[in-house]
């Protein structure tokens, strides 16, 4: 054993003592290794390199740890700024759609005052530039809505429904009325207000009056 062992005795320093029968102390030149020392030794230094992989691994733990909680800190910090960023960009996104919506709005009131101002007509409707409308020979239907409208209205309300509610009418005025330095020019003009009086008035007819008020 101590041959097989002499490489690994070689550092052990202290001398060992063995008792003979004749209970007399030899010391010997080369020392005994306890085997179950060796093996202590060994398990001894299992448990310290289980301990340093204990330590590496907590070390690890500890570095992750620290990178967690310093990519919370920036995310504390940084998300109030993407926040802030997303709120104005949605402000922003806001008041353009906002804008758009205003511009759509004030375009399409442009475009009802238009076809208020200037609404589309037939030239060759029923009652054009005050024509008048004839009806000759109308079947039984026809017959008997023109009775009803005069037993309602006192007038063809047949033909009233007839003709357009933007119906154009020819300029009935003097010449002299007519002149271009007789008339003060529309923005000149001031506000005023029209009262149409009436009671049980077929519906065309007042339609009528009122887009002839308005254009």
């Amino acid at each position: 054993i101590l041959l097989e062992k002499k490489d690994e005795i070689k550092e052990l320093k202290p001398d060992v003592k063995v008792k003979r029968k004749d209970d007399k102390d030899i010391v010997l030149d080369i020392p005994l290794i306890n085997i179950k020392e060796k093996e202590k030794d060994e398990l001894n230094k299992k448990q310290e390199g289980k301990i340093d992989l204990e330590e590496s691994d907590n070390e690890e733990e500890s570095e992750e740890n620290i990178e967690k909680q310093e990519k919370e800190n920036f995310e504390k910090e940084v998300d109030p700024i993407i926040e802030e960023k997303v709120i104005q960009n949605k402000d922003e996104k806001s008041l353009k759609d906002n804008i758009e919506k205003s511009v759509e709005e004030k375009e399409k009131d442009e475009e009802e005052d238009q076809l208020v101002l200037a609404p589309p007509q037939d030239p060759n409707g029923p009652g054009e530039m005050g024509k008048p409308v004839k009806i000759d020979n109308p079947d039984a239907e026809t017959k008997k809505k023109i009775d009803l409208g005069w037993k309602n209205n006192a007038f063809n309300q047949y033909v009233s429904d007839l003709i357009s509610v933007h119906r154009s009418l020819p300029d009935l005025r003097n010449e002299w009325c007519k002149a271009p330095d007789r008339n003060l020019p529309l923005t000149s003009l001031p506000a005023t207000s029209v009262i149409i009086c009436f009671h049980n008035e077929a519906w065309s007819t007042l339609l009528r009056t009122v887009h002839s008020v308005l254009n």
